[in-house]
């Protein structure tokens, strides 16, 4: 039988599930980009839901059976913190960050 102190050294009881995935593939960190409308697209566990959001949008996505996911997402004007988190059936997460400046203007 373990006692609680040995449970208790062995570290934190939770950690992020090695099963689930996220891959991004679009978009790249540090982007500056000149449209609205910014591709989500990745891949993480077959027909997993993924949480994209930022400071002023979210939206859902879920992914299809071969684990690929792929939408528009509306950026703001400036700088855009981007969390896309993967979520599985048990209702454990894994996220990613990106970070998107959008301007009106070329430079």
């Amino acid at each position: 039988v373990l006692s609680k102190s040995s449970l208790l050294n062995r570290g934190p009881v939770t950690k992020e599930p090695s099963t689930l995935l996220i891959t991004l593939t679009s978009p790249d960190d540090d982007l500056l980009v000149f449209q609205e409308d910014l591709e989500i697209s990745g891949s993480s566990l077959p027909n997993s839901y993924i949480l994209v959001t930022s400071e002023s949008e979210d939206l859902v996505i879920k992914a299809k059976s071969d684990g690929s996911f792929s939408s528009d997402f509306e950026l703001s004007e400036g700088l855009n913190e981007i969390k896309i988190i993967a979520f599985d059936q048990n209702g454990d997460q894994k996220m990613l960050e990106r970070t998107v400046f959008y301007s009106k203007e070329k430079i």
